[in-house]
């Protein structure tokens, strides 16, 4: 017999949802909606299915728990001996199909990358590590004190958390910190930026895992420019 629960707890941990209001706003039904589903032990099928069609959702993991992986999805991945070629390869439309790639089980959007980062990223080590990034459009949605990848025209591949640059439009810092404490504040002009990426995960020897505040800027201390 079929439980809608366990189905939908398994919904809620594929897309990092906590509650069932979440469940609700994600799925675009009422509130009560889902509450009535567990009590009836039935939900709406096909607008579960459809969500699990858009973002390529494994179904045996999510209605057999079959499967710890959920999401059929590969993204580029940019190692640090290519970080300074990628800057240069832009322009270039054949540059990223040459990158290896990586599946991964967590969703997968029209837009991820995935950098390489240094074995002593923000105080931790990593080992063979790399930051998965979202592709943000604009500069004016960067929400400081969150972590990014920033692709410089002049100085390369940076990965840290944002900082403003106090009364000087168009400048931003972009702070690390290494295992032994020592902090970097790269200035850097926006005008120079190629490409922003929001770092949304963090994979640990080819195991993708969510990044949260506790382990990206673990070490980190605030920075005044």
């Amino acid at each position: 017999m079929v439980k809608i629960d366990e189905i939908l707890k398994r919904f809620k941990m594929f897309f990092n949802l906590r509650t069932d209001i979440e469940l609700a706003v994600f799925l675009g039904v009422k509130p009560n909606t889902i509450a009535t589903w567990k009590a009836r032990n039935s939900m709406d099928f096909q607008r579960v299915l459809e969500t699990c069609e858009v973002h390529d959702v494994d179904l045996n993991a999510l209605f057999r728990g079959d499967s710890g992986g959920r999401i059929n999805g590969e993204v580029p991945l940019i190692p640090r001996c290519c970080q300074y070629s990628y800057v240069a390869g832009l322009q270039d439309a054949g540059f990223i199909k040459r990158m290896p790639r990586k599946k991964l089980s967590f969703p997968v959007e029209k837009k991820l990358r995935a950098f390489q980062v240094e074995d002593d990223f923000m105080s931790m080590s990593t080992g063979n590590a790399y930051v998965v990034g979202k592709y943000i459009e604009d500069a004016d949605d960067l929400c400081f004190g969150e972590m990014y990848v920033m692709v410089n025209a002049v100085h390369g591949v940076f990965i840290g958390r944002i900082e403003p640059a106090k009364d000087t439009a168009g400048v931003v810092y972009v702070l690390n910190e290494d295992r032994q404490g020592d902090r970097c504040k790269v200035k850097m002009f926006l005008e120079e930026v190629m490409e922003i990426w929001k770092v949304t995960h963090m994979v640990f020897d080819g195991l993708p895992e969510k990044s949260s505040d506790e382990r990206i800027f673990h070490g980190m201390k605030k920075v005044t420019p």
